[in-house]
């Protein structure tokens, strides 16, 4: 497994060349924690998969690492996620494993990524916190609807509607829309409903609720903030 997390291998393609030995790089990281090796020497070797020139290579060895569930391994993918990378995917696979070792310590420390400048990373955090079965996830989540900037809050939305608990926060999703009282967060709700609805074989009760073309996007009635 040494050997095979430690192999590059290019090969003649179109245009130049190409590793074909990432796959086998990242089988041997995962592969790697369940051997004798002792802790220092598995985590000096997977720190530097966790460097591969190779984004794949990289979101195992961070895998890899969270697998151990020691301080060091947690530790280590924490300093990944803050320190970036060059695909914000690897960022988000720590994200993401560091809510699966604890989501009450992490969920604090994934929303920090909701006012990060890259929006791609801001993404992966709810994208991060959208697979996780914690409440306290999904707490995070409804407050990106009604505190954050609305591309973030529509975001939000979307990762909830793609929840395994839809039914269980569309009540407190809807109480979101409403006090942001953005026109953009009441449509992509909207159009996340009707997808819904859609598969559900239910009718929703608007009358103008139509797909509008030119805009890509669904026309709906005036709210009734009343019955609301």
């Amino acid at each position: 497994f040494l050997k095979g997390a430690s192999h590059v291998q290019m090969e003649p393609v179109w245009g130049g060349q190409a590793d074909s030995a990432i796959t086998l790089r990242s089988i041997c990281a995962l592969a790697l924690v369940q051997t004798t090796l002792t802790r220092r020497d598995l985590l000096c070797k997977l720190v530097d998969l966790a460097a591969d020139a190779e984004k794949q290579v990289r979101v195992d060895a961070v895998r890899a690492i969270a697998q151990l569930a020691e301080p060091e391994g947690v530790l280590l993918v924490r300093m990944k996620a803050l320190a970036g990378d060059v695909e914000t995917e690897v960022v988000g696979q720590c994200l993401t494993e560091l809510l699966e070792i604890s989501a009450s310590e992490f969920v604090p420390f994934v929303k920090r990524f909701f006012t990060h400048k890259d929006e791609d990373l801001r993404l992966e955090a709810l994208h991060a916190l959208g697979g996780c079965r914690d409440p306290l996830a999904e707490d995070a989540l409804v407050e990106a609807v009604g505190a954050h900037e609305v591309a973030l809050g529509s975001a939000a939305v979307a990762v909830l509607g793609a929840s395994r608990r839809r039914e269980e926060v569309r009540d407190r999703v809807e109480a979101a829309v409403k006090q942001r009282m953005s026109p953009l967060l009441r449509q992509k709700f909207v159009d996340a409903c009707v997808d819904q609805a859609r598969v559900l074989g239910v009718t929703l009760p608007d009358p103008d609720l139509k797909w509008n073309e030119a805009r890509g996007q669904h026309d709906f009635g005036a709210i009734d903030w009343s019955e609301f």
